[in-house]
């Protein structure tokens, strides 16, 4: 195991009257210390781990958890963003227990929390204190993995070609001389979501209303939104993720990207399965993941956003000092998801419903 995480291990074990106790049971065991629950994970060998993230990341991750635990075998099974949920649903009502971690969109694990196929478990209070408000279920069935923010994308060549200044808001581009220059997703209904969270309901309608006077181009998911913006269908757009926007201007593509304000992220959450086959080294993963060397790691490594008050995100996808972030409560994204999405299409003239990614 390595050094960084034995310590921090320590460190959370020796809090208060020398033991930390977890908050939450798990299937009817008792509340363990963290160096119990370690114990008790090495003793079950095995941690299986659907997840839904860039294949490459998982096994990044996925690595390190052998590097910092040799003596548990992780098994990873990558599923894409709309199959977690289903996959899960459609095991559990065969009565198939296979899976010990879940991660996904924080919508589908919310959805699976409130379907009943979730276990809880409450991390340490100290651990969940380094985390920003918002950043873990306070009933403990999910805990922030990373978070994803949709800030303003434009295509450097084009902006200059058409004579544009870098939009700087989302009102910017209800300017006429943006008209028909800019594209949206026609899933992300949930950046609408959050910008009703920052602004209210009637102003952020108000504000999706003046945007879609500008007809935007209507396009699929941020993966294909990005690739078109570099190759000039369009000069901007704000549904295409900060960290990939920062990957692409790495590698020398025409993109720049500003943090409008509100900017809206969606979380990236981790949740322990009803039933798991090894509970133990599920709630491992979950501290382990949640911890101040792993958050970095997904910083450093991913190029993610974490919600970790000790991490140093990197500046130009998040910085705390300057940027107003709006998490989406993941359970009242879920509760809403039809009024928010009906809404978001009407506005905008979307014909037909896609799942979210």
């Amino acid at each position: 195991m390595c050094s960084a995480w034995a310590v921090s291990s320590d460190c959370l074990v020796a809090v208060a009257a020398g033991a930390l106790m977890v908050g939450a049971s798990i299937g009817g065991v008792c509340a363990q210390s963290t160096a119990a629950i370690e114990a008790e994970a090495q003793k079950e060998g095995a941690v299986v781990w659907y997840s839904a993230m860039r294949s490459e990341h998982i096994e990044l991750i996925a690595e390190q958890f052998r590097l910092d635990f040799p003596k548990i075998k992780i098994e990873t099974i990558f599923l894409t963003s709309p199959e977690v949920a289903a996959r899960v649903i459609m095991e559990q009502r065969g009565r198939r227990f296979n899976a010990d971690i879940i991660s996904g969109p924080s919508a589908s694990i919310s959805q699976l929390k409130l379907q009943k196929k979730l276990t809880a478990f409450t991390l340490p209070a100290e651990l969940r204190k380094q985390h920003l408000d918002g950043a873990s279920d306070p009933q403990g069935y999910w805990a922030v993995q990373y978070v994803l923010s949709y800030p303003i994308t434009y295509n450097t060549q084009m902006v200059a070609a058409q004579g544009l200044a870098p939009p700087r808001s989302f009102e910017d581009l209800t300017a006429s001389k943006w008209q028909g220059k800019f594209a949206i997703s026609q899933e992300y209904y949930d950046w609408y979501q959050g910008l009703a969270d920052y602004l209210g309901r009637d102003k952020a309608r108000a504000l999706a209303q003046r945007l879609a006077a500008n007809k935007p181009l209507i396009r699929a998911t941020s993966s294909t939104i990005l690739q078109l913006l570099e190759a000039g269908e369009y000069a901007a757009t704000f549904h295409s993720f900060g960290y990939a926007a920062n990957e692409e201007k790495a590698k020398g593509k025409p993109v720049d990207f500003i943090n409008a304000e509100p900017l809206v992220a969606t979380m990236q959450t981790g949740a322990i399965a009803l039933n798991p086959p090894h509970p133990n080294a599920a709630k491992l993963f979950q501290m382990w993941m949640a911890s101040t060397e792993m958050q970095q790691f997904v910083v450093s490594k991913l190029g993610r956003i974490s919600t970790h008050k000790a991490v140093a995100n990197i500046e130009s996808v998040w910085n705390p000092k300057r940027d107003k972030i709006v998490l989406l409560d993941p359970d009242k994204q879920v509760r809403t998801s039809r009024e928010f999405q009906d809404e978001y299409r009407s506005i905008f003239g979307i014909a037909s419903a896609t799942s979210h990614r």
